[in-house]
């Protein structure tokens, strides 16, 4: 049975590059588990065939800073395809402290880059150096609650990560209910439904692409929705599959 036929990528949270820093930062030792397992799933997705794309995204904060290049070579010779770096931004004044060498260390990961293994930041050396982040535009609509779940090491589901910095209650345990009863429970439809609130403050750049893209959709008329989808999503797909079987 092929297990990853529901999925197309998986993201494994990871933060460190050694021992001493992930028990420094989620108070348990398990990196090196953390890697072994990496290793497994990559070795099994080459054994079975499968297109599950694997991410390690990894945020820099002032703990884990000195660690970049060495997980991102890590990570390369787990198997995986991309390394994705953000930046903690709750605390500015220290990660602009840190611009100098946090930057220094993006250029020394950027060359592990390949064709087959993706080093990527989420931020620019400017927004590093200035310790901003995307503020969330009030006035729009979020979408993406529609994307993105966070479950989080206690197995509590939030709305996303970065609500989590404001200690937002979660919608309850996956150890006392499934998933599906979570997602659909009337407080998280209704908490869903008013973002963003007072508690967002800020989003990364690929939620700010998303809601941006989504708010422009929602204001146009459904047959319109409807013909961009036709052009830049399905045709495409058509083209590709086509291409695919040397139609």
């Amino acid at each position: 049975m092929n297990y990853f036929l529901e999925a197309d990528k998986v993201n494994l949270s990871l933060d460190a590059g050694t021992e001493e820093t992930f028990l420094d930062l989620k108070g348990v030792n398990g990196f090196t588990r953390t890697i072994n397992n990496l290793r497994s799933l990559t070795e099994k997705i080459k054994r079975t065939g499968s297109k599950l794309r694997v991410d390690v995204s990894y945020v820099i904060g002032v703990k884990n800073y000195r660690d970049i290049l060495r997980t991102t070579r890590l990570v390369k010779s787990s198997g995986a395809d991309n390394i994705i770096f953000r930046v903690d931004f709750t605390n500015p004044i220290a990660i602009t402290g840190l611009a100098p060498e946090v930057i220094e260390a993006r250029t020394m990961a950027e060359k592990e880059d390949t064709e087959k293994f993706k080093v990527l930041f989420a931020y620019s050396d400017d927004e590093i150096r200035e310790g901003k982040q995307s503020e969330v535009e009030k006035t729009k609509k979020c979408f993406n609650h529609n994307f993105w779940a966070c479950i989080g090491p206690n197995r509590e589901l939030y709305t996303c990560g970065h609500r989590t910095y404001s200690e937002v209650k979660s919608f309850g345990s996956l150890l006392d209910k499934s998933l599906l009863e979570l997602w659909l429970s009337p407080e998280r439809l209704k908490t869903v439904g008013n973002l963003p609130d007072e508690n967002c403050k800020f989003c990364s750049p690929s939620c700010k692409r998303r809601d941006c893209l989504m708010n422009v959709l929602m204001c146009l008329p459904i047959d319109q929705v409807e013909e961009l989808h036709d052009k830049y999503v399905l045709k495409p797909k058509i083209a590709r599959e086509e291409r695919k079987h040397g139609n």
